[in-house]
């Protein structure tokens, strides 16, 4: 079985999770893919900042929505 998880670090995301755990505990053959998306940055972020600090931080947010011990900001 092949599951897409949206995972945005939220209580529901973490639910969905276990639920996927829970199926390959019980013998279920489970492919998980885990998806993270990110709003755009606005115009006047992107104007003054460079790609590589806001792909380091939009890696840092998805990295954050992925752990269930750190909360969403």
């Amino acid at each position: 079985m092949k599951v897409l998880v949206p995972v945005d670090g939220s209580q529901a995301s973490l639910a969905a999770l276990l639920h996927v755990g829970s199926l390959s505990r019980t013998g279920v053959p489970v492919e998980t893919l885990l998806l993270n998306v990110q709003p755009r940055f606005h115009r006047h972020i992107a104007r003054f900042t460079s790609r590589a600090a806001r792909d380091a931080l939009r890696a840092e947010r998805s990295a954050a929505a992925q752990d269930p011990g750190v909360p969403a900001a």
